[in-house]
């Protein structure tokens, strides 16, 4: 085995667990105290990690889809919103365009309400005044009956 550097520690581990170590070395299981230790952290720290490293990898595979189904789901909406940017100018050109034929009416509406006004001051003179009736040919006078 590659020599390792190692440290010393210090543990205050339960009696129970201690005297299951006493007997695991006394059995052979372990060479000795330090290499069950060692052999037991490192089981309990692969196991956790690979436990763990196994749980991250799950998650990130679900926040991987979520990443993927709201990517899609933006990607809809923007497609819709550009859809809808679209329909609103094609809607703000024509309420322009309705606009302007609206003022256009307004400006008509005026100059014909002043057109009435001012037929309305000349009919009014003409029925006022009194007008010169234009004789028919045939009902003229002869010059000599002027005193009729």
């Amino acid at each position: 085995m590659a020599s390792v550097e190692r440290t010393a520690i210090t543990v205050k581990i339960p009696l129970e667990l201690h005297a299951g170590l006493v007997s695991a070395v006394n059995k052979g299981i372990y060479q000795n105290m330090t290499s069950g230790v060692v052999t037991a952290l490192e089981h309990d720290l692969n196991g956790t990690i690979t436990a763990d490293t196994q749980a991250m990898s799950d998650e990130i595979q679900k926040l991987n889809s979520v990443i993927q189904t709201q990517a899609f789901e933006l990607q809809k909406q923007v497609s819709e919103l550009q859809k809808q940017a679209i329909e609103l100018s094609r809607l703000q050109a024509t309420c322009e365009g309705l606009q302007q034929v609206i003022e256009e009416k307004n400006n008509r509406i005026a100059d014909l309400t002043r057109e009435v006004e001012t037929l309305s001051v000349l009919a009014h003179y003409f029925k006022t005044t009194e007008q010169k009736q234009i004789e028919a040919p045939a009902s003229k006078k002869k010059w000599f009956e002027f005193w009729k």
